[in-house]
């Protein structure tokens, strides 16, 4: 399977829109790393100011680690009436993502995970198995993907500890879009649930056992 390095990664991100981080007579090592590609619309921490939860939060990082990887928004865009796209992610101290997606009858999925790359961090892309993909989707239905309810109003952002495991799951059905966050909230055990760690476990089916 081919491996496709998207952009970076918001953390990446984060550190590009911080120039004044460094000391303005710092002179460039002289190897320094190339300078990073341009950040696609949409890739930026300022997507998140303005959070009211911390779920909210996660849904919205969900959103924009899609788009530093080069995804289109499943939020903001729209799918044919009878395709479907899902994304269920899970935050530790970096972060990764397994989406199915459904165009015209067919069944694809692929693996979003930020990793350290020859230049810095950054997404990598990779086509998983198509065999068991709707048989992965149909699990995902029965253990309550599109059902799930978060944690929405309940823990304000800065409760959350955003280096824990948190899940987010983002479903799009045409024009219907739902998003459910569980952020690791320290002192709050259940706030990430058991179901939706279990939505994890099944979609991670997906990666093949020697590259988990």
């Amino acid at each position: 399977m081919t491996d496709r390095l998207r952009h970076p990664t918001l953390l990446v991100a984060l550190l590009a829109l911080g120039p004044a981080l460094a000391s303005a007579g710092a002179q460039a090592a002289p190897s320094a790393a190339p300078p990073l590609a341009p950040l696609p619309p949409g890739c930026s921490v300022a997507e998140l100011r303005g959070s009211r939860t911390a779920a909210e939060w996660h849904a919205r990082a969900a959103n924009v680690e899609g788009l530093c990887a080069g995804l289109p928004s499943l939020r903001d865009g729209a799918l044919a009436p009878a395709d479907l796209e899902a994304r269920i992610w899970r935050f530790a101290m970096g972060c990764e993502a397994v989406v199915l997606r459904r165009t015209a009858g067919q069944w694809s999925a692929f693996r979003v995970r930020d990793e350290r790359t020859p230049t810095g961090r950054g997404h990598v892309v990779r086509a998983l198995p198509a065999d068991s993909v709707a048989s992965t989707w149909a699990a995902l239905q029965r253990a309550g993907v599109e059902t799930l309810v978060d944690d929405a109003g309940r823990v304000p952002p800065d409760a959350a500890m955003f280096d824990g495991l948190s899940v987010v799951v983002e479903v799009r059905r045409g024009t219907r879009y739902r998003v459910a966050a569980f952020p690791f909230v320290d002192g709050h055990p259940g706030r990430v649930t058991e179901p939706a760690l279990a939505l994890w476990d099944i979609a991670a089916r997906l990666i093949p056992a020697t590259t988990r």
